[in-house]
C-alpha cells in the first residue's frame, strides 16, 4: 500500500467516525430532502399561520473537520442545532405551523475572528436560507400568511432575505411580522420595506432587540446604531419599563421541557444606541450569573419568553382580522 492510498483510507475513516463530510460549496443545500429538514408543518396543528425560523449560531468550527460552514449532514451538528431550536421554537409552536431548515451556517470562529473569506462563508449560509424559504414558500406554505423568526445569526440571514426578496408585494402582504431578534438594523442597511415595530398588534414589521447590561456593552451582534422595541410594551420608546411587565422568564431544556419559570423577572429601556438595557433586580442575578461584561445575548429570548409568545399570537390575530381571512 503506497502512501497516497494509505492517506484516502485514513481520511474515509475519519469522515465516517466524525459524521462529518467536506464541505460543500454547491448553490444550496436540498430542501426536496427532508434530511435538510429539521421541523417541517409541526406546532399548532390547524393553526392559521406559518413560522420560518432560522437557528442562531451553534457551530463554533473545531468540532468536527467541517470547514467554516456547518454540515448539516453531520450528527454531532445537527444535535446541537436541535437543542438551540427547541430551546426557542416553543414561542412560535403555540399559535403556528413550524418550519425549520437546516442550513451551512458560518462557524463562530470565522464570524469572531473576522476571517478574510467570511463573505463567502456567510453566502454559502444565506444561499441555504433563500432555498429553503423559497421550498416553503411553493410547496408548504398554500398562500397562508407566515413569520419570519430567528436569533442571532439566523436574524442576521433573514434581514438579508428581507433585503433581496421582500420587495415583493406578495410576499410582503403574506408576512404578520419577522422576529428578528439579536442583530442590527440600522438605516444603513435596511430598505423602505423594512419596518420597525412600534406596537403589540402592528403587522407586516420586524421585532428586533439586542439585551445587555448597560449602554456601552460591545454585543458582537450590533453594528453601530441598531432599531429596537422594547418587549416589555412593544414600544420603541425609550421609557424605562417595569418589570412588572416581564410576564415570565422561561428556561427550557434540550427537549423543549420548560425547567424554570420567573414571574417579573427584569425590567428594560431602550438605550440611545439602540441597545435593550435590563434592570434586573438583584434577587434574579444568580439565574444569570454566567454573563459577562454585560452580554445577555443568549438570555433574549428566555428572558422575555412569555411575552414573546403571547405577542405572537396577538400578531397573528391582529393579520387575520386586517387582511386575511380562512377559507
Amino acid at each position: 500500500m503506497n502512501m497516497r492510498q494509505l492517506f484516502f483510507i485514513t481520511l474515509f475513516v475519519y469522515v465516517l467516525a466524525t459524521g462529518c463530510k467536506e464541505e460543500n460549496s454547491s448553490e444550496h443545500s436540498d430542501y426536496s430532502n427532508t434530511a435538510s429538514w429539521y421541523i417541517i408543518n409541526g406546532g399548532l396543528t390547524g393553526a392559521d399561520a406559518d413560522v420560518f425560523y432560522i437557528y442562531p449560531t451553534v457551530f463554533r468550527g473545531d468540532e468536527v473537520p467541517c470547514g467554516n460552514n456547518m454540515d448539516i449532514y453531520a450528527p454531532l451538528l445537527r444535535q446541537q442545532a436541535q437543542n438551540t431550536i427547541n430551546q426557542q421554537i416553543g414561542v412560535f409552536s403555540y399559535s403556528a405551523r413550524v418550519f425549520v431548515p437546516f442550513y451551512r451556517q458560518v462557524a463562530k470562529n470565522a464570524l469572531i475572528q473576522d476571517d478574510p473569506d467570511l463573505e463567502r462563508y456567510i453566502s454559502i449560509a444565506y444561499n441555504d436560507v433563500e432555498a429553503a424559504f423559497n421550498y416553503y414558500i411553493e410547496h408548504y406554505n398554500n398562500n397562508r400568511p407566515f413569520i419570519l423568526a430567528g436569533h442571532s445569526q439566523g436574524s442576521m440571514l433573514l434581514l438579508e432575505l428581507m433585503r433581496k426578496r421582500f420587495h415583493d408585494k406578495y410576499l410582503m402582504d403574506k408576512l404578520v411580522a419577522a422576529y428578528t431578534i439579536g442583530y442590527t438594523l440600522n438605516r444603513e442597511n435596511s430598505k423602505s420595506w423594512m419596518r420597525i415595530a412600534n406596537n403589540k398588534d402592528d403587522i407586516g414589521v420586524i421585532i428586533l432587540y439586542n439585551s445587555v447590561g448597560y449602554p456601552e456593552a460591545e454585543s458582537p451582534s450590533v453594528k453601530g446604531y441598531t432599531e429596537c422595541i422594547n418587549p416589555l410594551n412593544w414600544s420603541n420608546s425609550k421609557k424605562n419599563v417595569s418589570n412588572q411587565l416581564d410576564i415570565d422568564a422561561v428556561w427550557v431544556d434540550n427537549n423543549g421541557k420548560d425547567t424554570l419559570r420567573i414571574p417579573n423577572f427584569t425590567g428594560a429601556y431602550i438605550a440611545n444606541n439602540g441597545k435593550l438595557v435590563l434592570d434586573i433586580p438583584k434577587e434574579n442575578n444568580k439565574y444569570v450569573s454566567d454573563v459577562t461584561d454585560g452580554i445577555y445575548h443568549k438570555y433574549d429570548y428566555t428572558l422575555f419568553y412569555t411575552n414573546l409568545q403571547h405577542n405572537v399570537k396577538i400578531r397573528i390575530n391582529s393579520y387575520l382580522k386586517k387582511r386575511y381571512t380562512i377559507k
